[in-house]
């Protein structure tokens, strides 16, 4: 989903896809809410040795077209991702303390494998956010198990 507004996807099972299960970029207001996404497959038609990083993962949350690009209003909760490359999920941090406002929330990682290793998650600051930005944020409620 790129430069979406207003979607909702839940309880689907996205199965076989590669090398990215689900992307969200520059968009704002989508809710991505108990869905399976497994089976990711590694890109294979790709031949350019360590002059490349293939970007792989399950779910990325507003990290895989641009390192600058702003999503807002997006929630990522009760998903699970078994068996990506690279992470299973990139997400937003919230707030440090701030608990009850966190849009990454109620997730499973697990079987995440590849050849530079496996995250259960990736969690960078929300750049919309002035105090993520200078100093804490965090991610909670996410648990990951069988990562390399």
């Amino acid at each position: 989903m790129k430069t979406s507004s207003n979607i909702v996807v839940s309880n689907n099972n996205m199965f076989f896809f590669g090398p990215v299960g689900v992307s969200i970029g520059s968009s704002h207001n989508i809710t991505m809410d108990g869905n399976i996404v497994a089976h990711i497959q590694k890109r294979t038609t790709v031949e350019a040795g360590d002059m490349f990083q293939d970007k792989e993962g399950g779910f990325l949350t507003c990290t895989y077209f641009s390192a600058t690009e702003v999503c807002s209003g997006i929630t990522v909760s009760n998903n699970i991702v078994a068996g990506a490359h690279w992470t299973g999920f990139t997400a937003y941090a919230h707030e440090c303390g701030s608990y009850t406002s966190n849009t990454f929330k109620g997730n499973v990682a697990h079987s995440i494998n590849g050849s530079s290793g496996g995250t259960g998650a990736i969690i960078v600051p929300d750049r919309s956010s002035s105090t993520q930005m200078t100093g804490c944020f965090e991610a909670s409620y996410f648990s990951a198990y069988k990562c390399s």
